[in-house]
């Protein structure tokens, strides 16, 4: 998916911006901002000074698995490409689900015949995320390149319009979050995981941008980079002003807080909902597109068939919670995307590591290892009430991260025999290279 700078920044606020994510902040109260600056120091600026350096080094690559492959090797490149695959669909139906859990409050706040627990029930929700993601499908089968940038401005008033009314609600209704909320026991690895997974794909979705310069680069890193911090803090403190930390719902905290908010008026709750529902919706919609001509490509597969596949398979994953709670479902899947991402850019950094010169901007790669070993690690633990120990569910997390390896090392070559590339320095002229140049040389020439 070719977008412009702008494009890209619609599309990291209406991905990464997402009202999903903001009570896994929000329950850790004002304490969050410290992780969101970390967020900053050990996620956007090592991986954008990473993938800004794969890029500046071989202009003639136009794809993150190109760039990854031309420095780290065919293999590193190919797990980027089916980790970002596999990613889009684990972390879209979380956000399939909160828009199915926004538009059940919605019917219920409009004087509809709902029952209260409606938006929690496992049919209702399993029904839900596969219907959406049989309309996702159908977008998907249509030319997007005209209609993506409708549907980013779509997701982003989704998420826009019912930030501002967390934000005005916070300061008319709320209280000041503590710095140290209590029982937050068992909650804190998994909301530090979420926080800093928010933060991730700002660099990669910068790839896509058209003009693949590295002012345009920076300049969507660093206008995407502000905004989504800005926005970050803002939504999650205004939550945990509004909702009392030992209550906030992982998977819903946002529809709690909206409903304080809006002060007990239904239709302003509902249309909250509704709008936060659509833009959610929207904004599944490059999560899902954005790997599939990367993955189609890889695979030799018609783009439209791995549309369908992928499409299932997120379908299939939505039928989870028939059988789960919701919100273990919600953190089962998220945790597994927070993971992925993790793993992606260590991916990144390795092949960094392994196709520049040594030289001071080594430590930043460090940092990046650091980071992102740590958000691997808080990924694997999942919270209480999940229904899931920790013995039970690394090994499940693992498992995931294992065949998502195995499936890039089964996909065929399409770079076969590539060697890493050396940052910096020309790659050694082969047999055929010194062919080809006596070729064109005597074409030029008339012989």
């Amino acid at each position: 998916m070719a977008v412009d700078v702008w494009g890209v920044v619609l599309l990291n606020v209406t991905s990464l911006v997402s009202l999903t994510l903001f009570p896994a902040g929000a329950s850790l109260g004002l304490s969050t901002l410290f992780w969101d600056l970390a967020g900053v120091l050990g996620t956007i600026l090592p991986a954008a000074y990473s993938v800004q350096l794969l890029l500046q080094e071989s202009p003639a690559v136009h794809t993150l698995y190109d760039a990854v492959a031309h420095a780290g090797g065919e293999t590193a490149g190919k797990f980027v490409v089916v980790c970002e695959w596999v990613n889009g669909m684990s972390f879209s139906v979380p956000m399939l689900q909160f828009t199915a859990v926004a538009l059940a409050e919605a019917l219920t706040h409009l004087g509809l015949p709902v029952s209260e627990d409606f938006a929690t029930s496992g049919w209702y929700l399993a029904s839900a995320v596969v219907a959406q993601m049989v309309l996702l499908t159908g977008f998907q089968m249509q030319s997007l390149d005209e209609t993506m940038r409708w549907l980013l401005f779509l997701a982003a008033a989704g998420v826009l319009l019912p930030l501002v009314t967390l934000i005005v609600g916070s300061v008319t209704h709320g209280t000041m979050p503590p710095m140290h909320p209590h029982n937050t026991e068992g909650l804190f690895q998994p909301a530090a995981a979420a926080v800093m997974f928010g933060f991730g794909g700002i660099e990669v979705a910068a790839f896509h941008a058209k003009d693949s310069s590295p002012a345009a680069y920076q300049a969507a890193i660093g206008i995407s980079a502000f905004l989504t911090i800005v926005m970050y803090a803002l939504g999650q403190v205004s939550i945990a002003a509004l909702v009392p930390q030992g209550e906030i719902d992982m998977s819903r905290g946002a529809i709690q807080a909206l409903r304080v908010a809006t002060g007990g008026s239904d239709i302003l709750f509902a249309a909250n909902c509704v709008l936060a529902a659509v833009g959610g919706l929207a904004s599944a919609l490059p999560w899902l597109h954005g790997p599939i001509q990367g993955m189609a490509q890889l695979a030799g597969e018609k783009e439209k068939t791995m549309i369908i596949l992928q499409n299932a398979f997120g379908a299939c994953l939505g039928v989870i919670f028939l059988c789960t709670p919701s919100s273990a479902a919600f953190w089962w899947l998220l945790s597994i995307s927070a993971c992925m991402t993790q793993s992606l850019h260590l991916v990144i950094y390795g092949s960094c590591l392994v196709g520049k010169r040594r030289d001071r901007g080594d430590v930043l790669i460090l940092i990046g290892i650091v980071t992102s070993s740590c958000g691997l690690l808080l990924g694997l633990r999942p919270p209480d009430g999940t229904g899931i120990t920790t013995k039970a569910f690394a090994p499940l997390v693992l498992g995931v991260l294992s065949l998502v390896c195995l499936a890039a090392w089964a996909v065929p070559s399409k770079r076969a025999g590539c060697t890493p590339l050396i940052l910096g320095v020309p790659e050694p002229l082969r047999a055929n290279d010194l062919e080809d140049l006596y070729l064109a040389a005597c074409d030029t020439r008339g012989v």
